[in-house]
């Protein structure tokens, strides 16, 4: 393991890999994510979360987010093919 970095996000939950995954596309390389694992079973809420999405909400933030995530989701399956499984219309 690296003994320093420019920057530290601690927890690979869904809140960390997704400031990882877009620091980088801004073009951040150095930095680390760490998370007391083992990853999936750490008890955070992450690992209690069901992963849906809705794309219409009654809070226009919330649909904002998920006209966000969706195309992302996409992106996300052939870079990194986290395994989603998109249903519905």
């Amino acid at each position: 393991m690296r003994d320093h970095a420019r920057l530290v996000i601690i927890g690979a939950g869904i809140a960390g890999c997704s400031a990882a995954y877009h620091l980088a596309q801004l073009g951040w390389r150095d930095l680390v994510v760490l998370d007391q694992g083992p990853l999936f079973h750490t008890g955070g809420s992450t690992s209690h979360a069901p992963g849906g999405l809705s794309l219409i909400s009654s809070s226009r933030l919330l649909t904002e987010f998920a006209q966000y995530s969706l195309p992302l989701y996409a992106r996300l399956e052939v870079d990194v093919r986290p395994g989603a499984n998109l249903i519905g219309g």
